[in-house]
């Protein structure tokens, strides 16, 4: 039985390797102008995540408040066209608000998609969604 468990993990892995996936639990790998590649993790800042890995495609900014008699929700989107951030929703003022964001990258021609989710600044998942279409730019 554990020779069995052995082989299929060593199946899986050389099948995840010849199709260019490098997840490895809560990590993203993004590719630095040098040809090297830098790692990103589930606990670092978002700063580093930009820093690392740029700008992402796409961008979902939600603020949650909490500890107050309503319950509130605005969404926030960034606005390219303007470089600005545009708010929905209404809400009380009084309370606990955080800030939840969402950042999509594209990571290339038979890459699997980012999905990074950003609480109050700090990493807290990064998630696999698709393939990606173009040059190669995080895996």
């Amino acid at each position: 039985m554990r020779t069995i468990i052995i082989f299929l993990t060593i199946i899986v892995s050389l099948i995840l390797y010849q199709t260019g996936v490098s997840y490895a639990g809560g990590t993203i790998r993004c590719y630095v102008e040098n040809g090297f590649s830098k790692l990103v993790m589930e606990g670092d800042s978002k700063f580093k995540l930009l820093t690392i890995c740029g700008e992402p495609l796409d961008k979902q900014i939600k603020n949650y408040q909490s500890k107050s008699n309503y319950n509130s929700k605005s969404t926030t989107n960034y606005n390219k066209k303007y470089s600005r951030y545009d708010t929905e929703g209404s809400g009380n003022s009084a309370g606990t608000t955080s800030v939840i964001e969402e950042w999509f990258y594209n990571c290339g021609e038979g890459r699997f998609n980012k999905i990074i989710t950003i609480k109050d600044g700090e990493i807290i998942s990064i998630k696999l969604e698709g393939r990606g279409t173009g040059k190669v730019k995080c895996g």
